[in-house]
Formats: C-alpha cells, structure tokens, sequence
C-alpha cells in the first residue's frame, strides 16, 4: 500500500513513458515561471506568475493524489479525479479576485463572475479546498505574494482593457501549463518548439509567398482573391 498513499512529495501528473512522476512543486514553479515570461511584454509577468502558481494547488488534496495513482494501476479506466481547481481560485481571491478566474477556467475555458460564484459557493463546503491551500502553503512558501498584487495601471478602471488583460493572462497561463505539461508526457515533441526566427522574418517570408501567388493569379477568381488581399 506504500505506493498508493500520499508520500511527502506531491504529484501533479502520473507516470510518463520512461516511469517518472510529474513533481507538483516542480510543475507550479516552471508554470510560473514561463507565464511570466510570456506576460512580461505587456506588463503582467506578476499578475501571470502568480496566477500560474496557483492554477494547480487543489492537486495537493490527497484524494487527487490517489486519484492519480489510480489513474496508473487502471490506465484504461475513465472519469475525472476530484476538483483541482477550486483551491487555487480561493487563493487567488485572497490576492487579486480578478485572477480567479483565469485560476478557475485554466480547464474548460474562462467563466462569468457569476459562474465562479456559484462555482467557489459549492466548493466551500468541502474542507479538503481549505486543507489543499495549506498543504500548497507548506510545500511552497512563496505562494503567498509578500508583497500587495497590484493590477497594471488602468485595469480597474477600463472594462475594457480588464477583459483584455483577463484574457490575456488567461492565454500566458495555459499556454505555460501545456508547455510544461508536455515536457513531461512528450519531451521529444517539446524539444522541437522553439525557433530563432522572428515575427519580423515571419512577415517577410509571408508577403514573398503572397507576391508570386499573386503575380501569377490568372481568371476571374483570382483576379477578385488578389482585390480582397490588396484590400
């Protein structure tokens, strides 16, 4: 039974081709730190790391581990573990209630406010949410901003520019949580992301493709493609 109990380490995924586990504490802090970076450019590496931290922290429910370890002695065997993401968008509340929902939608897809409310009233009756946050706080002592989270300046005063950065940080966080999740399952794939090529190199190889396509066009049809594209 030693293997189906919750050892000091916590896993955030089971077991990938090679028999190696996924370390919790290792996911969130890579997560993290590359929705940092994506977010950086617009001014939100904060707001993206921190929403990164703790998309996941509901998986250090014990019951999400032996689901897990469940999910590996019947690999064949379908159904979803216990919620996982509750405990990070609780979190996320104590901090900046705007990040709960990025937390809260990083499976599924970004909810209404309403939705959400609904969502963390059911889930706060169960005490395995509550007792999940301080496992998190336990296993990673900067989960917790020492510092006030502060919006980008003009986020709380622009529905607009809110929505935006809302989305925003909501692409940075699960383009991470991909990223490093198939570094896990698939290293071979995500060895070959990655290009030195930029947009800059990307455009110009763009418009000399749509240059000979459009020299050569011939006919109605394309006369009207080669109107639209210059358009």
């Amino acid at each position: 039974m030693t293997d189906q109990t919750v050892s000091p380490s916590s896993w955030a995924h089971s077991r990938n081709q090679v028999g190696r586990r996924h370390s919790l504490e290792d996911h969130l802090r890579a997560t993290a730190g590359l929705a940092r970076e994506f977010a950086d450019d617009f001014g939100a590496g904060d707001q993206a790391y921190y929403a990164a931290l703790w998309h996941d922290v509901g998986k250090f429910n014990p019951e999400f581990q032996h689901y897990l370890f469940r999910c590996e002695q019947e690999p064949r065997a379908r159904g979803h573990g216990p919620d996982h993401k509750a405990a990070g968008a609780k979190l996320a509340l104590q901090h900046v209630q705007l990040l709960a929902l990025p937390v809260q939608g990083h499976h599924g897809g970004l909810r209404t406010p309403n939705e959400l409310s609904g969502f963390l009233a059911d889930s706060a009756k169960d005490p395995a949410c509550d007792d999940a946050v301080a496992r998190a706080r336990q296993a990673l002592p900067e989960v917790d901003p020492s510092a006030t989270l502060e919006l980008p300046r003009g986020i709380k005063t622009s529905e607009i520019s809110s929505e935006m950065f809302l989305r925003m940080v909501f692409s940075c966080l699960v383009d991470a949580d991909y990223l490093d999740t198939e570094g896990h399952f698939s290293p071979g794939r995500a060895d070959q992301r990655g290009s030195d090529l930029t947009l800059g190199d990307l455009w110009q190889r763009f418009e000399r493709n749509q240059a000979t396509f459009m020299r050569d066009a011939e006919g109605t049809v394309n006369r009207i493609r080669r109107d639209v594209y210059e358009s």
